[in-house]
């Protein structure tokens, strides 16, 4: 990859990188491992968020020129729209928080509006959190009460997040995980068999009436 070729906004995100790191190193020369080590965590999570903002924008192609003129079909009537206008959206994920500038489409006869970008991302409408990040608090929700739960994420992966919104994933992933057990269950009874692949036993199986 020729590196002039390099689209700005990642530039900029690793210049101020490189920049952050050397200031850290130059001014603190008789700093101890463990303060290093904190301050260069601290720089790191301080710009995970915009270099993934960047990353989206140039696998996108968002921020190019024909993204603006670019027709979509609509998800309703499938008419062919041009974008309607450049909407942002505010992201918390495991990068921590991001965001994100796409097109935004709207269909006046449907009266329905849609970000093909989203959708690509594999993004749920109005979800506030990314699905890797929805799935660590959830993780960290069914391991530990939520408010402990809460401080833990922010301790190792400098995530902030109240106790409730904690509750709220992991709820909703418990609700899921019951539903999923109950139509399995229910498809073994209708069926009289497994509702997907069984992995054979190994070994010996002995069975005793």
């Amino acid at each position: 990859m020729d590196p002039a070729t390099i689209p700005d906004p990642i530039v900029a995100v690793g210049r101020a990188l490189a920049e952050a790191l050397w200031a850290q190193a130059s001014e603190h020369r008789r700093a101890t491992l463990a303060e290093h080590e904190r301050a260069v965590l601290a720089i790191f999570r301080r710009l995970m968020g915009r270099a993934l903002g960047a990353t989206l924008a140039e696998a996108l192609g968002t921020d190019r020129a024909a993204a603006r003129r670019l027709r979509e079909a609509c998800p309703g009537c499938g008419a062919r729209r041009r974008p309607h206008a450049r909407r942002a959206r505010e992201l918390l994920t495991v990068c921590g928080a991001a965001r994100l500038e796409r097109p935004y489409y709207h269909c006046g006869p449907c009266g329905r509006g849609w970000a093909p970008a989203d959708a690509a991302l594999g993004l749920e409408p109005y979800a506030a959190a990314s699905p890797g990040c929805a799935a660590w608090l959830a993780l960290v929700g069914a391991r530990a009460p939520f408010r402990q739960a809460a401080e833990l994420l922010e301790e190792l992966a400098g995530i902030g997040v109240g106790a409730e919104t904690v509750r709220a994933h992991a709820g909703a992933a418990g609700a899921r995980l019951e539903r999923s057990r109950r139509e399995a269950a229910e498809h073994v009874e209708a069926e009289r068999e497994p509702p997907g692949p069984v992995a054979a036993a190994e070994g010996t199986l002995v069975v005793m009436a």
